[in-house]
């Protein structure tokens, strides 16, 4: 958030804007936690199903629900604090990937 408000101030003619650094930090702390979210998810899944395959639709999902509800409480962790639309917003991405 510092970085984007000493921007503006270096900036000619921009004017620092405090709710607008934080939008920025919070979409950025946001992307970092999906991002290593869906990492993880792809660690979890692979050593889960690794070997295993071929498996039936309802193990699978087994699997899935487990790596998602892990993933997303550390998207939540992470995310704690930031109680803004960003931070649902990054939760439903995460959802959809």
């Amino acid at each position: 958030m510092l970085r984007v408000y000493v921007e503006a101030i270096n900036t000619p003619g921009a004017i620092p804007n405090f709710e607008d650094a934080w939008n920025v930090s919070v979409k950025k702390i946001c992307a970092d936690a999906k991002e290593a979210a869906m990492r993880k998810y792809s660690a979890i899944m692979m050593s889960e199903l690794k070997g295993r395959l071929p498996l039936d639709g309802g193990d699978i999902r087994k699997s899935h629900d487990a790596a998602f509800e892990e993933c997303q409480n550390e998207v939540m962790v992470q995310t704690k604090g930031l109680l803004t639309n960003t931070v649902e917003d990054c939760l439903d991405e995460f959802k959809v990937r």
